[in-house]
């Protein structure tokens, strides 16, 4: 009999799992363009995803505008390719019904600016982000006067056009873990009594037990690959000892009728995994590197890092790891599974023992937490209106919506209203005051 508590982080869904693309545009477009940059690859992973047979639970579509140009004209872009893309999924997959699309906006993605301005290493990044953090209505103004105009120039270039997107997150049914796998939360080790859905596992140990098994019954803990190979097999013994102490001390089974493996760094779960639920364009190599038997688990780290510049390495850790923090349970002697889903831990109590609480397999922050674009503003309702009359855009400077000259740009803070389909973020408040430098003298 093999048991499977599901436990796949506290914003995760059990038996639910998220396959994630964007449509990029031109500046001030917002149709969906199929040979625009990315756009080839985004589409034939939606094709392998939605004609596949799967459950889509929901698709979640956010429209996004760079900062550039007037507020409201970006708020209109942002809604524009938001439902655009709506609209172009709905013909290209048409057996996908209206229910499944759950829609948001973001005007401005000063968080994407921040983001880049922190890789960035030209001599005025740091007055850059410190303008952009100020949340301050004069953030265009200011950043377009820096050092000559350079950094604002700089934007438009290199940052600006990466915001213009729309983000296709498409959610599945279906459980890709092994049958076997209690998951836990990424870098935590204790097994919590009170979490939902305890109470299933339980019973189904019990009605074993009460059945007349009295063999022993294994458990091998394992981590994921991020992090130290040290912490690592540290964490996957407490896990696995985590389990025991609790089959020991609540359900009153002998110590000696359980066994512990140390299972470590779950490779091959992890080659699993990819091959079941990773969609990435690099996804061939990605099973290639983790099947050379000649490379030792460091070398094999080392190579998918350097995939697609440590983007590939973020995907996995995000998408496929959390299924390699587990604890796999067997009771020897029958061939039965069992699979008992788990809701997501509604808060963390760590137990202690040799393991730092919480253990993290990325030493310090633990491995559950993905590198995420904070998006500081609040969504609120937009209502897209499609007989809105174009202006002619600014020559100078350049902006994401051809309709006010950014010079001008006033940005109001905007009262959220409710809706639970569309979302525009707000702005702070706070005043910072720079040195203006002319266009026509140097710096």
């Amino acid at each position: 009999m093999m048991l499977l508590f599901t436990c796949l982080g506290a914003h995760a869904t059990s038996r639910e799992r998220t396959v994630g693309t964007r449509f990029s545009y031109p500046q001030g477009k917002t149709g969906v363009s199929e040979s625009f940059r990315g756009n080839p690859e985004a589409l034939r992973l939606l094709d392998e995803v939605l004609q596949a047979d799967a459950s889509v639970v929901r698709i979640e579509v956010k429209g996004v505008s760079s900062p550039e140009g007037a507020l409201g004209a970006n708020r209109r872009l942002a809604g524009e390719r938001a439902s655009l893309a709506v609209e172009f999924l709905k013909a290209r997959y048409p057996s996908l019904p209206d229910s499944v699309f759950v829609v948001k906006t973001l005007a401005e993605d000063w968080a994407g600016v921040e983001n880049y301005l922190t890789r960035s290493e030209k001599g005025w990044k740091e007055e850059a982000l410190q303008i952009v953090k100020g949340a301050s209505a004069k953030r265009k103004p200011l950043l377009q006067d820096l050092w000559v105009g350079e950094a604002w120039d700089d934007l438009l270039k290199n940052a600006f056009p990466r915001l213009r997107r729309t983000e296709i997150q498409v959610v599945l049914e279906g459980d890709p873990a092994p049958g076997n796998r209690i998951l836990f939360r990424s870098g935590y080790r204790s097994f919590v009594k009170g979490d939902p859905g305890n109470a299933e596992i339980l019973r189904a140990v019990e009605e074993k037990l009460a059945g007349g098994y009295d063999g022993p019954i294994t458990l091998t803990g394992y981590a994921s690959p991020d992090g130290s190979a040290a912490a690592n097999e540290k964490l996957s013994l407490a896990r696995a000892r985590s389990v025991q102490d609790y089959l020991a001390g609540e359900l009153k089974i002998p110590q000696e009728r359980i066994r512990v493996e140390n299972g470590g760094i779950d490779w091959e779960g992890f080659a699993a995994t990819v091959e079941n639920s990773y969609y990435g364009a690099d996804k061939g190599r990605v099973l290639e590197i983790l099947a050379d038997q000649n490379s030792t688990g460091q070398e094999k780290k080392r190579a998918l890092l350097a995939l697609a510049g440590g983007k590939t390495w973020q995907k996995l850790k995000k998408e496929q790891m959390p299924l390699l923090c587990a604890v796999d349970v067997s009771f020897e002697g029958s061939a039965e599974q069992a699979e008992v889903e788990l809701q997501p831990e509604a808060a963390p109590e760590i137990e202690p023992g040799p393991v730092p609480e919480p253990v993290a397999e990325q030493k310090p922050e633990p491995e559950s937490e993905p590198v995420v674009e904070q998006q500081p503003e609040p969504e609120v309702t937009l209502e897209v209106k499609e007989e809105e009359p174009a202006v002619e855009p600014v020559t100078e400077p350049v902006q994401e919506a051809p309709i006010e000259a950014a010079l001008e740009v006033k940005e109001e803070t905007l009262a959220p209203v409710a809706s639970a389909e569309l979302g525009v973020g707000g702005l702070f408040s706070r005043s910072l005051t720079y040195p203006l430098h002319r266009r026509t003298g140097g710096r």
